[in-house]
């Protein structure tokens, strides 16, 4: 399979998990929003019972949160397999 279509397959599979409420890639998520100030911005009142899964729900909703969804997926994605390259290629150097 080449790279682009891994890294494609990644990606959504990384979406797909966020929207599912998987809670490794929701806190994955979470932390990117919240490093960007973003994490809140779709949440009309924090409440007491408001939680992070609640916060990247309320944010995926909306296209503009999808597409940021889409393209942070990608670029974890991109990282994933180029760690993945290097292993590899110490491992054939090795």
């Amino acid at each position: 399979m080449n790279r682009e279509r891994k890294i494609q397959q990644r990606a959504d599979a990384i979406v797909e998990a966020v929207r599912d409420g998987q809670s490794m890639e929701v806190a994955l998520f979470a932390d990117y929003l919240d490093k960007v100030g973003d994490l809140t911005s779709e949440i009309e009142a924090l409440t007491p019972t408001t939680t992070v899964a609640d916060m990247v729900e309320a944010y995926i909703k909306p296209v503009t949160g999808q597409r940021v969804l889409s393209e942070w997926a990608r670029d974890v994605a991109e990282n994933d397999q180029a760690e993945i390259e290097e292993d590899e290629a110490e491992r054939r150097a090795a």
